[in-house]
């Protein structure tokens, strides 16, 4: 629930509003017919997925979080999850 109210939260400071229960939805595959909405909701998922990935990524037990390739690969995985975003 915590990483879906940073999603909700970060998308808010960008001017994006996302209601809490479209990003549980967008979770669930379940997107609005809104092509707006719908938009957001692909980023605020994205947004999670990656979180979830970079927690992941953390438990490695070498891992160079100040790394270039660290960065790439969060920034790949976010733009890849979010076909919406140019």
């Amino acid at each position: 629930m915590v990483v879906n109210m940073n999603s909700y939260y970060s998308n808010l400071i960008e001017g994006h509003h996302t209601h809490p229960a479209d990003i549980e939805r967008a979770l669930k595959n379940d997107y609005s017919t809104e092509p707006a909405k719908h938009a957001l909701q692909l980023k605020s998922a994205a947004h999670v997925k990656v979180e979830l990935l970079m927690t992941q990524l953390l438990q490695q037990p070498i891992i160079d979080v100040c790394a270039d390739s660290f960065f790439q690969t969060l920034h790949r995985e976010f733009y890849e999850r979010s076909p919406t975003l140019t």
